[in-house]
């Protein structure tokens, strides 16, 4: 949030106190109640916005429930953070070390869960611990489960830095070190992890980086400023923060020393965010059509294989879009209303990531995005297209798309379709999909989707739920006999039991 909207990190706390504590409609939570991740960030999810700053009401924790509602949820005053409502959190799930560290260097940390063990107090009791890497000794049994933030790691010591809820005198400031591998911390059976976003609804006005001349072609020298910090540059240069710290490893050396009068080096930043004194801004060759722009840059995040070869600026002029492959306009009009690229459209051999909302702005009438049969299609699937409200069909099959399914895409009240079989999908079918009450057809099949199954009771609609060959479990949810339309159930190839619903005929 701080990186986004160009402000101090101070000023964009939001209250850890209001957002467990405090939940609007229902009884007001203990310290002994306990909470799962998932629910956490939902409510961030769904709260974020309207939720009070730390100043206005700290953390104050009730560990015997000796407070009331009154003094749990009454602060100094009551508005909600001003940085926070200006976007939207979402959260993505997290299934490996690599997608921890990823995002970590991206977002800054990433929620966990942890197992506390019987060791783990008094390990950490002992004053000469408080830098040690925590390791629970032969014998120690889990006690309790925790939740912690990943900060950072070190992969040659082979720890995270995790940041507790214990307060600033536990440990080393409140932070510790814990081994990769113990305590549920991203292990393979009971390690969830979720990684959390903040995107704003508009981008604030451009801040051009004063540069020099750098050593080669595409690359310029910034001289760090105070208050400068790597993903900060990195951001404002629009340059991805892992090749960025890869350009950089000679002139930082210590990630924690401040970074003013430090000569970074630029590597083909993004368009007008980088003045090289004396020099005239080069015009943006930009067309003046939205929907045109757009489409370039959704060529620009899918197509480094050059695949695309008509797809030019000039060969979309005045509407030519429409005539491209791949891109759909309502008949009679230069109106973009489907981009649709696989091989039944002639298009195949595709190289690259899925493009975010940003990307997409401009297309005010696209509802269906189709980007299928591409197996060097990579990456995450995009968050942010939470924002992108019209959407109705979403068909991203037979990639190598990886992560989780956003909870966030709740949002799309509009969406219909959901195909996103064939992939390498990992972590839980979120029960958000269960409030997207226009849902028809449904395919997550052949990916390594596991937990349950959500309550999908709300989708009357639905005709079609293909969940085959995904590492689901526990017994069949008796919501599903809810769903009245429901035509297609295929629920094979998964460690499922009980009894399935009769389909309408």
């Amino acid at each position: 949030m701080a990186s986004a909207l160009q402000v101090d990190v101070q000023q964009c706390s939001i209250s850890v106190q209001a957002l467990y504590f405090c939940p609007p409609g229902r009884p007001t939570r203990s310290c002994t109640a306990g909470w799962t991740l998932a629910d956490a960030l939902g409510q961030l999810e769904e709260r974020g916005q309207s939720i009070p700053t730390a100043a206005c009401l700290p953390y104050r924790p009730d560990y015997r429930r000796e407070l009331t509602v009154g003094e749990l949820c009454s602060g100094g005053c009551s508005s909600p953070n001003q940085h926070a409502s200006k976007g939207r959190f979402t959260s993505t799930q997290i299934n490996s070390m690599w997608e921890a560290q990823r995002h970590i260097w991206q977002y800054g940390a990433v929620a966990a869960r942890f197992e506390v063990m019987s060791d783990f107090m008094a390990f950490f009791a002992e004053k000469r611990n408080a830098q040690a890497v925590y390791r629970p000794s032969a014998g120690a049994q889990p006690v309790l489960p925790h939740a912690i933030a990943l900060i950072g790691y070190n992969n040659q010591q082979q720890y995270w830095l995790a940041k507790n809820s214990h307060g600033d005198t536990f440990g080393d400031g409140g932070l510790f070190k814990v081994a990769y591998g113990v305590s549920s911390v991203l292990t393979p059976l009971s390690g969830e992890a979720y990684g959390v976003m903040w995107t704003p609804y508009s981008t604030p006005a451009a801040l051009q980086l004063p540069v020099t001349p750098g050593p080669r072609p595409g690359c310029y020298l910034y001289k760090a400023r105070p208050g400068d910090y790597l993903s900060k540059v990195a951001w404002l240069a629009g340059i991805p923060l892992d090749r960025f710290m890869l350009d950089n490893t000679d002139q930082v050396k210590d990630l924690d020393a401040p970074l003013q009068g430090v000569q970074l080096l630029l590597c083909n930043p993004r368009q007008g965010a980088v003045k090289v004194p004396g020099s005239t801004p080069a015009p943006a060759p930009a067309s003046g059509d939205s929907q045109l722009e757009a489409l370039l840059r959704v060529k620009a995040a899918v197509d480094s294989a050059g695949v695309l070869r008509d797809w030019t600026r000039a060969g979309g002029a005045s509407g030519r879009y429409c005539r491209w492959e791949g891109v759909v306009c309502t008949e009679g009009t230069t109106s973009v209303y489907r981009i649709n690229m696989w091989t039944g459209t002639g298009i195949q051999g595709l190289k690259g990531t899925l493009p975010p909302a940003e990307a997409l702005a401009g297309l005010g009438a696209l509802t269906e995005i189709g980007i299928a049969d591409q197996p060097s299609i990579t990456g995450t699937l995009p968050a942010d297209w939470s924002r992108i409200k019209q959407l109705q069909d979403i068909r991203l099959g037979n990639n190598s798309l990886t992560g989780g399914i956003p909870s966030s895409w709740s949002s799309l009240s509009k969406l219909k379709m959901l195909h996103l079989y064939t992939n390498n999908l990992s972590g839980r079918i979120p029960g958000s999909l269960g409030a997207l009450t226009s849902l028809e057809d449904v395919v997550l099949s052949a990916n390594a989707l596991s937990g349950t199954i959500p309550d999908l009771s709300r989708l009357s609609k639905l005709k079609n739920l293909v969940l085959y060959t995904n590492n689901l479990s526990g017994r069949i949810p008796d919501s599903l006999k809810a769903l009245t339309s429901l035509q297609k159930l295929d629920l094979s190839g998964n460690a499922l039991s009980g009894t399935l619903p009769a389909c309408a005929p």
